[in-house]
């Protein structure tokens, strides 16, 4: 399915990304992008929370937004793209190191 891959690629994840969120390995994402298989309907709606769309507009298309859409409202929600990468890498990380890390940020702060 093209559309997965296109909404993926908008939110500059990776195939792994993708798989991570929906508890898969990346063969099967790219399996699903280039049609060697469909995604089971028991995962569609997973699959679609994860690209943040709706079941229909992930299989029929349907109000997609363009790729700049979606990145100018990653934008806006982050403030702008160098947070939005901040807070991605934080979110792959587990419990433990990001409590380091906002200890680091919170020492750098002086708080």
């Amino acid at each position: 399915m093209e559309r997965i891959k296109i909404l993926r690629k908008a939110k500059g994840w990776t195939q792994t990304d993708l798989g991570k969120k929906i508890g898969v390995i990346q063969k099967v994402i790219a399996d699903y992008e280039t049609g060697n298989t469909k995604p089971p309907v028991d995962r569609l709606p997973a699959l679609a929370d994860a690209l943040s769309v709706t079941v229909d507009e992930l299989l029929r298309g349907e109000s997609i937004p363009a790729q700049s859409s979606v990145i100018e409202e990653q934008q806006h929600t982050h403030g702008n793209s160098r947070a939005a990468k901040i807070q991605d890498v934080f979110e792959k990380l587990p419990p433990a190191k990001q409590r380091q890390v906002l200890s680091h940020a919170k020492a750098l702060l002086g708080k």
